[in-house]
């Protein structure tokens, strides 16, 4: 199943993924969930994609929030679900 973890507008700052931090990230996801993930990041938006049977949702906000101290997660957007995903990432 794939999963999306998404932050745009005035709190996308607090979450982008400065130098190499990123892959950094996406290595660990995929050593987490055992799956694929993608890792898109700008000042004004950060997009996670990871595929995984379970939700690793919780994993990977604890892993994402040891980046950044005002990491607030309650403003991060969560969707499962192939069609959901792509409507949700494209919307």
């Amino acid at each position: 199943m794939m999963h999306y973890l998404h932050i745009q507008g005035k709190h996308a700052p607090g979450f982008f993924f400065r130098d190499k931090t990123g892959q950094n990230f996406k290595s660990l996801i995929q050593s987490v969930t055992e799956g694929a993930a993608l890792v898109i990041s700008s000042l004004y938006r950060t997009d996670v994609f990871y595929q995984a049977q379970e939700p690793h949702t919780d994993h990977v906000v604890k892993l994402w929030s040891l980046q950044e101290k005002s990491f607030d997660p309650s403003k991060l957007t969560t969707v499962a679900g192939r069609d959901d995903v792509l409507e949700h990432y494209f919307t």
